[in-house]
This record gives structure tokens, sequence and C-alpha cells, in this order.
């Protein structure tokens, strides 16, 4: 993953750019006929026959039914010019997991930990930060309960600390 942004004089993240590079997230055998991969197999026993059956066309999950490795990747912060880039790997010497979350925990996590980076390059309480780029009251609400909750003095980023925040919105498909 790569993650850049840009900030203005106010302190206020203008634009956020998130790329990802991810492998096949849909090679599940049977999952490819749901996704309308075409004819073939992903049972990779069965390439390696002597007379082989093809292998399924490569499609990773689309975006309607939850997305692949790109999970996640737009932030819950209100940040003008996002942008979300897949970088997908079709062939990979291994299969990959889905990890059950697919791209959502590596994402979610280096989103959280590159606004950390912003808020001690800014030299800004890390919670401040996030509440000053949310408008959806339950995020702001979570964030300022967990703040109560765990005693956080509003102290500046600092470089050892073991508190972070995570927080991701769950993403609700309809189909």
């Amino acid at each position: 993953m790569e993650l850049k942004a840009t900030i203005d004089s106010a302190s206020k993240i203008t634009a956020y750019e998130h790329d990802v590079w991810t492998g096949v997230h849909g090679a599940r055998p049977g999952l490819q006929f749901y996704m309308d991969a075409g004819k073939g197999t992903a049972y990779l026993p069965m390439w390696h026959l002597n007379k082989p059956v093809k292998r399924y066309d490569i499609v990773d999950i689309p975006p309607k039914f939850g997305g692949g490795g790109e999970r996640n990747a737009n932030p819950i912060y209100d940040i003008p010019n996002t942008r979300v880039i897949k970088h997908l790997i079709p062939e990979m010497p291994l299969r990959v997991s889905a990890l059950r979350t697919l791209g959502a925990h590596g994402n979610i996590f280096a989103m959280e930990c590159f606004l950390d980076e912003i808020a001690l390059d800014l030299n800004e309480d890390p919670a401040a930060l996030r509440i000053r780029h949310l408008t959806d009251p339950r995020h702001k609400a979570v964030i300022e309960e967990v703040v109560k909750q765990s005693g956080w003095t509003g102290q500046k980023a600092v470089t050892v600390k073991a508190v972070d925040w995570h927080s991701a919105a769950i993403k609700t498909v309809q189909v």
C-alpha cells in the first residue's frame, strides 16, 4: 500500500490517495460462477491433469459485492479529492487468503497509521485530528467516547504511545 495526502495551511487534509496492490480474492472454487467469470474451474489440481480443465477467467470481487483488496480503502473521514487505486495482480505464485476481510484490515490499519503520522507531523492530538475530519455524528461519538473512557488527555502525538484509534464503516451491500 502507498498512501499520500495533501494538507492545506489550516492543517486540513484536502486530498487523499490510497494505492493498494492485491491478488485476486475471488478464486475460491465455485465463486467464479457467482461473479460471472466465465467457464472454467478454480480447482487448481484440475489445471494440471493430463487433459487439463480450463482455468476460470481471472476477475476480482466487484464493488457491488463488497470489493476485493480495495475494500474499506475509502476513508470514513470527510476528505475531498479522495482517490483509491487498485492494482490487481492477476497471477500470483501462491493463492492468497481472504483472511475473512479481504483488503479491509490492511487498508484500515494503513489509513489509521497514516493519520497518526500526519498528526505527529502537525504536532496535533491524533483524536482531535480525526474528529476535525468527521461530520458523521456517530463516528465522532465513538472517538469522543473512547477519549472519555480511556482518560485520554488530549496529548499531542508522540512517537512512543500504546494508544491508537482504528475505526471503519462496515460495508452494507445491496444487490
